[in-house]
């Protein structure tokens, strides 16, 4: 360093190197990198695998997220509009085995088709709700139930069982509480048990250890529970223990809540809410004010001085009777004052910070600020349609994914059972059920409908869709959670009866020729005798 020259050192004792804005090379190559830049230079995060993030934290952020939605209502709404929109009502089963991988023909596929959907309606809306082991649910409540679960903890988990109590079929689904697996005893994850999952040299799951009581019961008994190991299936394939959910990365065994990276802003809106409201109330309890003209410290040195100025005050209000056309003259004692504080609450910025908030939180939870906050005044038919656009395919993917990975498995555990029982066969020549499964479980599972923004717009919109045949009539009709051939077989059925009563036929169906006798395969003729 030339003689004279001085510099800025270090911590270290060290001279401290230029920036690069100082004309040197930069330290990083990257920005995000940089150990210097302000910016940056403090965000030091631990480099974590997806199960070191999430196992030692899970049980922490399970629980703030259940208190969550327990005492948050944006979060509690919101989580049940995702269930209303990929459950709904229930759904519906269109059957589609694939007859020509089975050597079959179309008519064959409709035969199995209508079998199968008749015997699945007969096991999933049985009054006696025998396809829940406990009984309490149908089949659209046990999938409400487990996509719920995904909504809070962003992963589902149930156990199939076999009930044989009067009905049709034995096959039953055990809905379980996520919070219940986990290792035996608490004991640290291993290489081959994390989470409560029994993992093999492939990182496959192959068992799970379930609790046989929630951390949280409290009744006698609980805190003496044990874990019980449940194969993930049986030697030939049947499903016992569906545990659905969509890894984030690469090697994840367990996930942690979607409602983690939004939950402190849910807290501190909740606690902007609470202390709003506060004192909101109070302005409006203390409306008005009478000034004294003693002060503290006039009170404190003549006791006597302030007793005759409440006996004045007492003779005035006594005095106070004047009346101008019926409405009363309000007269003050002498040095005193009247004054009503204008009230400053809610902050005049309160309704922009929420409304910031509400958007950051439901694009977290794959919602449109105007579903969640239920404020469409500033929405016009495009605002809205493109919001209802990008929430469907939000939507859509999570119910197909849902389908795939917690619904299947029960399908597949109940279709083995009627083949089991001969209610279905298979056909001469073909594979048998375990040796091609998809090729009977092959399947559109018709949920509630996406709903439309304007009736007539999109009726002419899908028209035109199917003209062009860039759609079908089966497409369109599941999107708005029908079934197409339910809907024809209808539509023919008021035809006939269009017919039969000399009623004027619509123009779309002039030119249909009906049959009196039978329409659909009914024997209208006998069905009126009966």
């Amino acid at each position: 360093m030339p003689r004279g020259a001085s510099s800025i050192i270090d911590k270290y004792g060290q001279p401290m190197r230029a920036s690069a804005s100082a004309g040197n090379a930069p330290l990083s190559a990257y920005l995000a990198s940089s150990a210097t830049d302000p910016s940056v230079a403090a965000w030091q995060p631990r480099l974590e695998s997806a199960d070191s993030a999430n196992s030692y934290e899970r049980e922490r952020i399970s629980s703030r997220v259940h208190d969550l939605v327990r005492n948050d209502g944006w979060a509690s709404s919101g989580v049940q509009k995702l269930v209303d929109a990929a459950i709904g009502g229930g759904w519906r089963l269109s059957s589609k085995p694939d007859w020509f991988f089975l050597g079959q023909t179309r008519e064959w596929a409709k035969e199995f088709r209508d079998r199968t959907q008749s015997l699945w309606a007969m096991h999933a809306n049985d009054p006696r709700r025998y396809i829940d082991y406990e009984r309490k649910l149908d089949f659209a409540g046990l999938i409400a139930l487990k996509f719920r679960h995904c909504c809070i903890d962003a992963e589902s988990l149930s156990v199939m069982r076999w009930r044989d109590r009067g009905g049709m079929f034995a096959t039953c689904e055990h809905v379980i509480d996520p919070d219940r697996l986990s290792n035996p005893n608490y004991r640290s994850d291993t290489e081959f048990l994390r989470g409560g999952v029994e993992l093999d040299t492939d990182g496959a799951a192959i068992a799970y250890h379930i609790r046989s009581a929630h951390p949280g019961e409290t009744y006698r008994g609980a805190q003496r529970a044990v874990w019980e190991p449940v194969e993930r299936e049986t030697e030939w394939g049947r499903p016992i223990v569906i545990h659905h959910f969509e890894p984030s990365r690469a090697g994840e065994t367990r996930p942690v809540s979607p409602l983690a990276p939004v939950l402190a802003k849910f807290k501190m809106l909740n606690r902007y809410d609470t202390a709003e409201l506060q004192a909101a109330i109070l302005n409006a309890i203390f409306a008005a004010f009478l000034e004294s003209p003693f002060s503290g410290e006039d009170i404190v040195n003549s006791m006597d001085a302030v007793t005759q100025y409440q006996d004045l005050r007492e003779e005035t209000a006594k005095r106070t009777g004047l009346k101008v056309d019926g409405v009363r003259i309000n007269m003050l004692a002498p040095g005193e004052k009247f004054s009503m504080p204008q009230a400053t609450r809610p902050a005049v910025a309160f309704a922009a910070f929420e409304a910031a908030c509400i958007r950051n939180i439901a694009g977290a939870m794959g919602l449109s600020y105007e579903q969640l906050a239920m404020d469409w005044s500033k929405t016009n038919y495009s605002s809205a349609r493109a919001a209802l656009v990008e929430v469907w395919r939000f939507i859509a993917a999570r119910r197909q994914r849902f389908a795939a990975g917690a619904v299947m498995p029960h399908y597949m555990a109940w279709m083995e059972e009627c083949f089991d029982k001969g209610l279905l066969e298979s056909p001469p020549g073909a594979p048998g059920f375990h040796e091609a499964p998809y090729a009977y479980l092959g399947c559109r599972w018709i949920g509630p409908p996406r709903g439309w923004v304007d009736p007539v717009k999109e009726a002419q919109g899908a028209q035109l869709r199917m003209e062009s045949m860039v759609s079908t009539l089966e497409d369109e009709c599941n999107e708005q959670g029908l079934d197409y051939e339910e809907v024809m077989e209808q539509r023919a059925q008021e035809l006939q009866d269009m017919k039969d009563m000399n009623l004027p036929i619509p123009e779309w169906g002039s030119g249909i020729p009906l049959a009196s006798a039978e329409v659909g395969g009914i024997d209208r003729d006998a069905r009126s005798d009966g």
